[in-house]
């Protein structure tokens, strides 16, 4: 049965076969109308509930991340930019520890993790202001000794939440079995009436399972796909009219779960500055590049980058014309490269290339261009005239580094060490 607009409905379905089987019907439809709002209502709750304790987890550990960033600008650039960005992301990363800790409050386990999640921001937050309260901290080892245990804590914190999401997790695939179980009682209940003396209701109960139980079973089925992380699914919506606006409910949220995940993807791979793939990116594909490399037997280079007299820019111009500069140094050299290659920004001024498929003597020609175009860019720093600035690169491949990617990594900064020795704005290429 559809209603006028050809969509179909359960309730007229339901008042013409109650007419057609009589009383057996009736107990069949009334039966399969609860188990279906048990369902319905269960399958609410797990998709609320997941919605809202992920949510504010995968935004917690994204604040928690983002408030390190400014500490570690400090180091690097010694601005009072980054204090006043520190502190504002610092209250947020607080007012998000506060949030979680109401939605998890009535959760013994997530809260006794949040709080030692939140032990280790504590203790973070007190290295962060140590840190903002030191005058210089360019080349402080002290304040590098400082950042270091600074940053460990920000890991342990994020580890802590990423259990609490863990958790979560499994708490939503008990939930998934539960409506398993709701869905075989409803089934056998269902066949027990049909089978006491329901003959002339057989066509009716066909009918019946043909619209109903299909529609169900996709909902679960989505259900169980989204608590295992494949938020790409859709539930389709040819449904009935009672099923139409939850189907379109949960794939809604399926969908907003989804886009947070790739913000906190692209969030944690990223530079803020430069929009380079940043150190912690660096590692995870330098390490699967070398590994390819030695499986094909193929080359594999690495250019090590710095900008010449970098120091001196900030120091005429000020650190924001630094960072104008930086931006516009990464965009030169990401322009000179192909889509296979890319640029990690390695730490200050410095920059590295992943070169597949490449050997050093070939990728001369690449580090000879890049540092071409970057000699011949008048940079704008806000000042009456524009500045130049050049760049250094050191070349490695793996046939000189043996079985070692630091080894690699190392020979590239050595080679880079020796272009600023011989004079700056050349390449030079580990022997």
């Amino acid at each position: 049965m559809r209603d006028f607009l050809g969509q179909p409905s359960l309730k007229k379905y339901f008042k013409i076969e109650t007419i057609a089987t009589f009383i057996a019907l009736l107990l069949i439809s009334g039966v399969s109308l609860f188990s279906l709002n048990k369902a319905i209502a269960l399958s609410n709750a797990i998709v609320e509930t997941a919605l809202t304790e992920i949510h504010g987890t995968m935004s917690l550990r994204l604040a928690l991340n983002r408030s390190a960033m400014p500490v570690n600008d400090y180091i690097i650039r010694a601005g009072e930019d980054e204090k006043i960005n520190y502190i504002a992301l610092r209250d947020e990363t607080d007012r998000q520890y506060k949030a979680l800790a109401t939605t998890v409050k009535n959760r013994a386990d997530l809260s006794e993790t949040l709080n030692q999640s939140l032990a280790a921001w504590n203790n973070a937050k007190k290295l962060a202001n140590a840190i903002m309260l030191i005058p210089e901290p360019i080349g402080n080892s002290h304040a590098a000794e400082q950042m270091e245990a600074f940053d460990a804590l920000i890991d342990q914190g994020t580890d802590l939440l990423s259990e609490i999401y863990d958790e979560i997790y499994k708490d939503t695939v008990k939930s998934h079995d539960r409506l398993h179980e709701i869905e075989s009682q409803s089934t056998i209940l269902v066949v027990l009436l049909s089978i006491t003396g329901l003959a002339i209701a057989v066509f009716g109960s066909i009918q019946l399972a043909r619209i109903f139980f299909p529609p169900l079973n996709r909902i679960m089925a989505g259900v169980r796909l989204y608590g295992r992380g494949n938020l790409d699914h859709r539930i389709t919506n040819d449904m009935p009219v009672e099923l139409d606006e939850l189907t379109h409910g949960i794939n809604d949220m399926a969908g907003k779960l989804d886009d947070i995940y790739s913000e906190l993807r692209k969030s944690s791979y990223r530079d803020s500055l430069t929009g380079c793939h940043n150190r912690r990116k660096l590692d995870e594909d330098i390490l699967a590049a070398y590994s390819l490399a030695n499986r094909s037997d193929e080359a594999l280079t690495v250019l090590m980058l710095d900008l010449d007299y970098f120091k001196r820019v900030n120091d005429t111009y000020g650190h924001a014309a630094g960072d104008s500069v930086l931006l516009t140094a990464a965009e030169i050299i990401r322009s000179q490269l192909r889509k296979h290659e890319f640029l990690y920004r390695y730490g200050g001024e410095e920059f590295v290339v992943i070169l597949p498929a490449t050997k050093a003597a070939d990728a001369i020609i690449l580090a000879e261009r890049i540092r071409t175009c970057v000699a011949n860019k008048k940079m704008d720093v806000g000042s009456s005239s524009p500045v130049t600035v050049t760049v250094s690169i050191g070349i490695a491949d793996n046939s000189q580094a043996g079985n070692s990617i630091k080894e690699m990594i190392d020979l590239a900064d050595k080679a880079l060490y020796a272009a600023k020795e011989e004079g700056r704005n050349r390449v030079h290429v580990a022997t």
